[in-house]
Order: C-alpha cells, then sequence, then structure tokens
C-alpha cells in the first residue's frame, strides 16, 4: 500500500495549510521474460523470482517423465541458484492443460513437480536449500486452453504443461 501526505495544500473548505492523506493501492506487476535460447521463461516480483523450463523441454502430452533435455536444463538451473546464494524453501509446482479429467490432470501436475525435485535434489544438496512440490493441475493455466466460443487452442496447450520453480528473495 502506497501513503502519502500533502502538507500545504487546501482541504476540501478550502483551508489553506491542511493536511490530507492520500492511500492507494499498489499491485506487483511482473511479466514473463523467454531466454534468447527458448529454454526457459522468467518471471519476477518483487518477493519472488520464478523459472519455467519450457514444457518442450522438460515434459511430454500426459507424461511425467523427464524429456531428453531435462538434465541439462535442471543442472543449469540448480548452478544457478548455488551460484545465486539461494537458501531455504525452493517452491517447483507442477500444472497441466485443460486436457483430460481434473482428478487425472491434479495427480499428473504432481507427478511432473516430484520429477523435477528427484533431479534437482542432489544438484542443490550442497546448498541449504529445501524443495517442496506440489501439483495444481489446470488450475493457473499460462495461457487461454480455449477461445472465447470455447474451441480448444492445441498451439497454447504445451505453454500450460510445464514445471514451475520459484525461490523467495
Amino acid at each position: 500500500m502506497f501513503l502519502a501526505v500533502l502538507a500545504g495544500a487546501a482541504d476540501a473548505v478550502g483551508t489553506p495549510g491542511a493536511v490530507r492523506e492520500i492511500t492507494a493501492v499498489v499491485l506487483d506487476i511482473s511479466g514473463e521474460v523467454e531466454s534468447i535460447d527458448g529454454m526457459r521463461v522468467g518471471r519476477a516480483t518483487p518477493t519472488t523470482q520464478t523459472v519455467i523450463p519450457t514444457g518442450d523441454v522438460l515434459l511430454a502430452l500426459d507424461s511425467a517423465v523427464l524429456g531428453p533435455q531435462a538434465q541439462a536444463a535442471l543442472t543449469a538451473l540448480a548452478t544457478e541458484l548455488l551460484a545465486g546464494g539461494v537458501a531455504g524453501e525452493v517452491r517447483i509446482d507442477g500444472h497441466t492443460d485443460d486436457q483430460g479429467r481434473d482428478a487425472l490432470n491434479l495427480d499428473l501436475s504432481r507427478r511432473r513437480a516430484e520429477s523435477v525435485a528427484a533431479v534437482r535434489g542432489p544438484l542443490v544438496a550442497a546448498g541449504d536449500i529445501t524443495l517442496v512440490t506440489q501439483g495444481l493441475g489446470e488450475a493457473h493455466p499460462r495461457v487461454a486452453n480455449q477461445d472465447a466460443d470455447g474451441n480448444p487452442m492445441p498451439e497454447n496447450q504445451p505453454r500450460n504443461r510445464r514445471v514451475e520453480i520459484t525461490t523467495t528473495t
């Protein structure tokens, strides 16, 4: 929240020198930035830093098995975490697109997060980092899975099959 006090301005009835309080809400603004190589997307707020390895790097449709490029991508991310002095809790959130039943998507997203943690765990064991996983299913898409008429958007669905790795600053 932002609070400002104006001194010397006239109040509502024109009394000079009155003090007025102005209160406004300031929202965290964050945008996604894609890496030059297209291997990941980053998003930051004043209190968190999130890295999203692109879905094609890590996960295939209906799978929690890490793809062939996953090891290199996760090793690079773990190295950056350790070099950046990150400590404490690192959250790994699994996500799915909207294909399939909710219960299956929730389970799949949980397994995706756990797959990443299984690879990342040994990589960050040297640091003071605790990995916490959770599956969020299709609840938080990065982009729309369907258009305004309710038609599937297959070009967007892979972007929603992802794992997000979040640190708190």
